[in-house]
This record gives C-alpha cells, sequence and structure tokens, in this order.
C-alpha cells in the first residue's frame, strides 16, 4: 500500500469535518462552557514492556507496549432545530489508557483506547483477516494498514477509519510510526453529529543518556494529518530548542489546499520536545456545479508534544491538536471551529 493513499484518506477524513461544519459552526475554540485551553500532547505513563530488546521495527522484535504520543479531539455539533449553531470543541488529555502494543508470536499490532463512553476498546491490525480483525490490505508489513467502514441505520449513519504506518513520502520510518483512530456520526432524526479524532506517535525512543546535549542536527519533516506537508527541523541541542518549519499541499478531487506551518520550543533535559505550532492554509473548495469556488483561509494555534527515536536520535516525532483560529467565516457567514488534526515526524 503506497502512503499517498493514507495521507488522502487522512486529509479526506479531516475535509469531511471541515466541510460538514459549512453553514453550522460557531465560535472558535467552544465548549458549552466556555473556551478550552489546548493541551500539550505527552507521553503516556504506559511503561514499555519486553521492548528493550528491540531497536527498530524488524521481524525480530519481541512483544510489549510502545511509549505512546497522543493527541485527540472532539467536534460535536447540536442539533439543527436547537436553537444554536455553536458547536463543542474538546481537547483530549494525555491518557495512560491510549497505546500501541505488539505480540511477536502472532505478529498482531493492537490499537488500545478510550471510547467515547469512557470505557476501554482495541483493534487488531494484522496482515490477513476480515473484521474485526482489520486487515493490511495485503500488506506483509502489519504496521501498513488503512481500513475504513461505514454503516447507515434509520436513526443516523457512523463511519470509522483506522490508520497505522510508517512510512512518509516515500520515506519509510526505521524507529518512529504513526497511528490515526477517527470516527463521526450523523443523526437522521435532528442533523446533530459528533466527529472524533486522535493521532498517535510511536517506536522506539532514544535513550535519556543517547539524546546529544551538545551541537545540533537538521531533520526531515513530514507533516501528517488534516492538512499535509513536508519541511525541515532544526534542533539546537546544546541550547535545548528546535524549529520546524515547511509547507502544506494537498490536492483532492474536493479542494486544492496550500499553505504553511511552524513549530518552536524547547527540549526536555531527558527525551522529548514541546512547543506550539502554527498552521496557514489557504482552501479552494471545488463547486462541481459552478465555476464560483469557495476560497477560505484559516489559521490554527496548538501545543505539541514529541520524543526521539532510535539509538541516537536520528528520528523524531510528536502529536498536536491546534484549534481554528481564524477570524473569518465560512461561505455561511459563521466562524469554522474545526481543529488541525496531526502528527510530525523527522529523519536525519
Amino acid at each position: 500500500m503506497q502512503f499517498r493513499a493514507v495521507l488522502g484518506r487522512i486529509a479526506g477524513i479531516g475535509m469531511l469535518f471541515t466541510l460538514a461544519g459549512c453553514g453550522g459552526d460557531g465560535g472558535v475554540n467552544s465548549t458549552s462552557g466556555g473556551s478550552t485551553t489546548p493541551l500539550a500532547p505527552a507521553p503516556s505513563a504506559v511503561t514499555p514492556s519486553g521492548l528493550s530488546a528491540s531497536t527498530s521495527f524488524s521481524n525480530t522484535m519481541q512483544s510489549g507496549n510502545f511509549v505512546t504520543l497522543r493527541a485527540a479531539a472532539t467536534v460535536d455539533r447540536p442539533a439543527s432545530n436547537s436553537g444554536t449553531a455553536s458547536p463543542t470543541v474538546q481537547i483530549a488529555a494525555a491518557d495512560a489508557n491510549n497505546f500501541i502494543s505488539y505480540n511477536a508470536a502472532t505478529n498482531v499490532y493492537t490499537l488500545n483506547y478510550t471510547g467515547s463512553s469512557g470505557s476501554q476498546s482495541k483493534v487488531d491490525f494484522t496482515p490477513t483477516g476480515a473484521r474485526p480483525t482489520i486487515t493490511a490490505n495485503g500488506s506483509p508489513d502489519p504496521t501498513e494498514v488503512n481500513f475504513s467502514y461505514n454503516d447507515c441505520y434509520t436513526s443516523g449513519c457512523y463511519s470509522s477509519n483506522y490508520i497505522i504506518s510508517h512510512k512518509a513520502n516515500n520515506f519509510t520510518y526505521t524507529y518512529t510510526a504513526f497511528g490515526s483512530n477517527s470516527s463521526s456520526s450523523l443523526s437522521m432524526v435532528d442533523s446533530s453529529s459528533s466527529a472524533s479524532t486522535s493521532f498517535f506517535v510511536f517506536g522506539f525512543p532514544t535513550p535519556t543518556a543517547a539524546v546529544p546535549r551538545s551541537g545540533s542536527a537538521t531533520y526531515t519533516l513530514d507533516l501528517v494529518g488534516t492538512y499535509p506537508g513536508t519541511g525541515t527541523g532544526s534542533v539546537n541541542f546544546a541550547a535545548g530548542t528546535y524549529n520546524f518549519s515547511g509547507n502544506i499541499a494537498q490536492s483532492t478531487a474536493y479542494a486544492q489546499t496550500t499553505g504553511s506551518f511552524q513549530s518552536t520550543g524547547t527540549l526536555a533535559t531527558t527525551n522529548g520536545f514541546s512547543g506550539t505550532i502554527n498552521l496557514t492554509v489557504n482552501q479552494t473548495i471545488i463547486n462541481p456545479s459552478s465555476t464560483a469556488n469557495t476560497v477560505n483561509n484559516y489559521t490554527f494555534k496548538g501545543s505539541i508534544g514529541g520524543l526521539f527515536f532510535g539509538p541516537s536520535a536520528q528520528e523524531l516525532g510528536g502529536t498536536f491538536v491546534a484549534p481554528n483560529t481564524s477570524t473569518q467565516s465560512n461561505v455561511s457567514g459563521t466562524p469554522v471551529a474545526s481543529p488541525a488534526y496531526g502528527a510530525i515526524l523527522g529523519h536525519r
């Protein structure tokens, strides 16, 4: 499976959430109790077990749990007859119950996550099989998975999408991978809807003692998520700072998207980095029945948290949710509330 298809699917999900809000979005980054403060994603409290002798994604991996970084948010839009057009945006904190595990005996990766009801759920990823075991579309590598399903009933429609990959822009990461769990529902009764997205980064973190404390390094970056892109990351290990920047580019049958992203922050005294991320997006929504396309200009700002991966920080990965800070309204004249989700991976 080519990773470009994965990018398209992720971007399509984000676009679905954005387009679904046209004409019904309200205040940016709002909740029923007022505005929210973005929470920086952080490594979960899950302690790696059995992976100490494993140093990369390979056929000789041992069973165990990965240290996993997660960023997640839910956008709930009210019923059309509720008297308000304001959605609620809830940004999830780090949760130790959300992590990726691996079973060497069966060659199965498992996404463990907290469901919308608060109960624990899990999804297995294997090279072959059928629902509820998710297939890797014939790939012998269970870390290359892109699976979706949709169901409609009298009460409403539901869809889910699961992705696990360690490939980006034709580069295969050795020590880092990412995952995504997205779900959405639309009520046929009152047109209310809910969309939840989680992004995970997992892999083989650099031991604290092996993280460089002097000099600097340049990383080639891959932005995956709602708005995919590429860029360059400069990490100053001596000063304990970093600067990531790059361009956003996505072309689909529904929209042409360009823009840029930038993230700056500090390095942890152990292994890790955290800071802010800003995205500027210029999006032309294609109207197939008219030559008058809709042009939107969005800005997003949020928190990002990440780790260095590999024996000597050869790679890095982090996750983010960036609420929409745009002042421009959409075609209906109401602000757009859907945040940008995703992950940044880098290699040198």
